[in-house]
């Protein structure tokens, strides 16, 4: 049984990201409308803002009554947690880079406008790491099995599906460059394909490896 001080910060961490969330997703519509959803930082805010209301719930009536939170929360919570970092790592490793080769933009701009600016100081920086780390050191989630870290990824193969879909039907443009189907070789297409996938799946797996030690070390 987890302690009442670790029960009590999980709770406050959880609607805290909530309260962000929502505070940052309504300057997105204020701001984008309906093509909010065609981005996959949008969608995985949304998904990780929901999972923890309700998980949040579930760790109310665990407070209270001693109800443990079920596995299926448990594996929904690991896998936003997923959906978070491919957002946060892509903006590191992809997007800012890319905006901050260009020649009106320097690389310095350019991060700290992809992780400070506007909404995206929730939705690139804050909520991401606030799930992600609230995931690792007080989410009650057992790594006893590998095939958990397959959860994780499905938020990313169904996005790169519905969006490569959507691009090649030429009813969406993008929204990210690597998504560009008809400006670039089908080759580099389909290279970010396995990219992106790919690398949900190391993000999800360190996620599911750190855990295990951390779990490790509690015992």
């Amino acid at each position: 049984m987890e302690s009442k001080a670790k029960q009590i910060t999980a709770i406050c961490v959880h609607f805290a990201v909530v309260i962000m969330e929502i505070i940052a997703i309504s300057v997105s519509w204020n701001k984008q409308g309906t093509h909010m959803f065609v981005y996959f930082t949008e969608l995985s805010n949304i998904f990780g803002a929901l999972v923890c209301l309700v998980y949040g719930c579930f760790l109310i009536s665990q407070l209270r009554n001693g109800k443990a939170v079920p596995e299926y929360m448990k594996i929904l919570r690991f896998v936003s947690a997923g959906a978070l970092a491919l957002t946060f790592f892509t903006v590191i490793f992809v997007l800012a880079p890319i905006a901050g080769s260009k020649p009106d933009y320097t690389m310095s701009e350019s991060y700290i406008a992809y992780l400070t600016h506007d909404s995206m100081i929730v939705t690139h920086t804050l909520g991401p790491l606030s799930v992600i780390f609230s995931f690792l050191f007080l989410d009650n989630f057992e790594t006893d099995r590998f095939k958990k870290v397959f959860f994780g990824i499905i938020p990313t193969v169904l996005y790169v599906i519905v969006s490569v879909t959507m691009n090649v039907l030429r009813i969406w443009v993008g929204p990210y460059p690597f998504l560009h189907v008809y400006e670039q070789p089908v080759w580099v297409s389909i290279m970010w394909l396995f990219v992106m996938t790919g690398f949900s799946f190391f993000l999800c797996f360190c996620l599911w490896a750190l855990k295990k030690q951390i779990n490790k070390k509690k015992r």
